[in-house]
């Protein structure tokens, strides 16, 4: 009975201690890893329209300051992140590579299966084949759509057959 109430004040006690050092820690300007991260994971999983780089090498930084300071076990991978994002700001991927790394389990999931989507949906472009010299017709630059002399087939200087340019001509 005695040894339980013991127990009980000292973890009261335990829990003021903790209470107070979040306190001081707040007071003194230091962060929290955990909070650190809070701020990075938001700005890592921003749409690309709204996505600032800068501002999440800027929170990548200040994780890595607060690891640093409180010697936390994961200050090497913190700093492998921050120097290989340094190298990356204009990455279209930046966002994901972040959450990826830093993100939490659903995060992380929800990445890949975006990369995946995004990958599934973006084909390399295929352009139609090019035109013969004879079936091309310079495109009108009038506003209105015609009556522009710019809508007549490009003709030769040089042979005055209808198709090429003079410096492209056959019959140099």
């Amino acid at each position: 009975m005695l040894a339980s109430l013991v127990l009980r004040r000292l973890s009261a006690r335990v829990d003021q201690l903790q209470v107070h050092l979040v306190q001081l820690q707040q007071a003194a300007g230091v962060m929290p890893v955990d909070q650190a991260l809070v701020l990075v994971r938001p700005l890592a999983a921003r749409p690309a329209h709204v996505f600032d780089p800068y501002a999440l090498i800027g929170a990548l930084e200040n994780l890595d300051d607060v690891a640093r300071r409180s010697a936390h076990q994961d200050v090497r991978r913190f700093a492998a992140v921050l120097s290989n994002c340094k190298k990356l700001p204009m990455n279209p991927r930046l966002g994901d590579f972040v959450t990826q790394v830093l993100g939490d389990a659903v995060e992380n999931d929800v990445a890949k299966l975006m990369v995946k989507v995004y990958k599934s949906s973006h084909q390399p472009m295929r352009f139609p084949p090019p035109l013969s010299e004879s079936s091309y017709v310079r495109p009108s630059l009038s506003p209105r759509g015609g009556g522009s002399r710019f809508s007549t087939p490009l003709r030769c200087f040089r042979c005055r057959r209808i198709g090429h340019f003079a410096r492209n001509c056959p019959d140099k």
